[in-house]
């Protein structure tokens, strides 16, 4: 096998391997470990969220550009949510960058911190793309 699979869990670690000694290449072995760690640690990481990759194409050139691309799969917020709707009860932005800090956690905590998962499409752009 031509490959290395690192992932938190070394149950996810051996079934991305199976794929690879199977025929598979990097992207079929990647998408293979994170759904198995969803299943097998799915407070760390999980379908319930978003989708961040960054694949490197090797071998190819995109128009001159790097062979590096990004996939970027977001949790969405619901469709009656409005950039206005909680203007008044913000405390500031996270210095972590993700996001802002709001009174009561309620785009944190509560039916109102509730978005759509990316993950599951992400992970099958990945897939249908380059699997």
């Amino acid at each position: 096998m031509n490959g290395m699979i690192v992932a938190p869990q070394p149950q996810a670690v051996e079934e991305g391997a199976k794929v690879l000694m199977a025929g598979g290449n990097a992207i079929d072995a990647a998408v293979t470990c994170a759904f198995v760690q969803a299943v097998i640690s799915p407070q760390m990481c999980g379908i319930g969220g978003y989708c961040l990759a960054n694949v490197y194409l090797a071998g190819e050139r995109l128009g001159g550009r790097s062979p590096s691309v990004m996939l970027d799969a977001p949790a969405l917020a619901g469709s009656l949510v409005r950039p206005e709707m909680w203007q008044d009860i913000v405390i500031g932005p996270n210095p972590d960058g993700w996001g802002y800090f709001l009174q009561g956690k309620v785009n944190d905590l509560g039916y109102q911190s509730i978005c759509t998962p990316g993950a599951v499409k992400g992970l099958a752009a990945l897939l249908a793309r380059w699997g």
